[in-house]
Parts: C-alpha cells; structure tokens; sequence
C-alpha cells in the first residue's frame, strides 16, 4: 500500500522568502508548506489577491505521492514554473508551494536570464525556509476481545505502535500508528496473541510526522 512512497519527507518549517532584481523587474519568491493540492491553490488564489498588481505569479507545488504541477502564468514557456519546481526538488522539499511573483521593470529580459531570475528567486526562497523531517506512518485499527487485551497491547508495544485513541464498546478497539515494515509482523503477532480472534484495518492514507 506505501510502497511506493518516501518513508521520510523534508517539508517546509516556515515561510521562505526572497527578492531578486534583474534589470528592473522585481522577483519576490515564496515558499510556503502546504499538506494537501487545495491547500496549495487556496495558498496561491490569497496570493493574487494580494498582489493584484503584480506582472506574473507563477508557481509550482509538490505534494507526497502526486505528481508536481507548476505554471508560468503567462512567461514563456518552460522559464519560470519549471525553474521554481527545480529549485524545490534542489533543496528536497515536498508538500512545499513555491512562488514567484514578478513586477515588470520596463526590459525585456530573454527566455535565459528570466529563467534564471526566476530560479534565483525561488532557489534563495528555498535556502531562507527552515524544514522539518517527517516520518511516514501507517494508522491501524485493532479490534479484539477484553479477554485478550493483555497480549494485544503486548503485541502493539513490541510493534512500536503509538496509541492516540481507544474505544469501548462490544469488544476493545485501538487505534495507532506504526512504521509501515511493522504492519505484517503486528498483524502475525496480533493473530497469534488472540487466537486469530483479533482484526487489524489498516487506514489507505499515509500520515507523516514528526518521529
């Protein structure tokens, strides 16, 4: 199910943010973490709206397991937003939103020098933004009998597991977190501390935190 996913992220601590001058025009880069495509697009459209009077606001974002996107609002083709997503990638960053924003000075700059304006700005953005390891985690949920609530807290403490929530009812149900490699091994150790009485659901969305 996770296979296919970074088992550590670095993710944006803090808002990075940049100004670079190329004969005239003004480059403000940004980044900013954000969790989520619609967090990074309710990120840019407040943006906009501050900086209405801006030329250009390009962009590019990269959230954990999709693929990037990123845009030159209206620059030549492959010269901003490709630029930007390559400075994010640079300093190893996902679910991170990076922007520049451009007020034009009056010259015309040329497809290379724009580009590396643009890359500049979002590259110095990037080095100014502090960033967090994240650790990638699975959620389960273990349901057993009062019976066995002995063996099977036993067999989530050996699994690393971390309880956030319990529930009471017909039978004992723990919710936690684990390391995806322990999911296996605490499912066996689950069936085998209950008599194969126990169920674990593992959750389909990947969680990332702080280890």
């Amino acid at each position: 199910m996770f296979e296919k996913l970074p088992s550590e992220i670095l993710v944006p601590a803090t808002i990075g943010e940049s100004k670079y001058k190329e004969k005239g025009s003004v480059f403000l880069g940004a980044i900013y973490g954000v969790e989520s495509a619609a967090a990074a697009e309710a990120r840019l459209a407040e943006l906009r709206k501050t900086r209405y009077d801006a030329t250009h606001v390009c962009f590019a974002y990269k959230i954990v397991g999709e693929d990037p996107r990123h845009s030159d609002d209206g620059e030549p083709s492959g010269s901003a937003g490709a630029r930007i997503l390559n400075a994010l990638e640079r300093r190893g960053l996902v679910n991170a939103l990076g922007t520049v924003t451009r007020y034009y000075g009056g010259t015309k700059l040329g497809v290379g020098p724009l580009g590396r304006a643009y890359y500049q700005a979002a590259k110095e953005a990037a080095e100014a933004t502090s960033v967090r390891e994240k650790t990638l985690f699975a959620e389960v949920r273990a349901e057993f009998d009062y019976s066995h609530t002995s063996p099977a807290y036993h067999a989530l403490n050996v699994a690393g597991a971390s309880i956030f929530a319990n529930e009471s009812g017909a039978r004992q149900v723990v919710r936690a977190r684990v390391l995806p490699s322990a999911v296996a091994s605490l499912e066996s150790d689950l069936r085998d501390a209950t008599g194969a009485k126990a169920k674990l659901t593992v959750g389909e969305s990947p969680v990332y935190l702080e280890a």
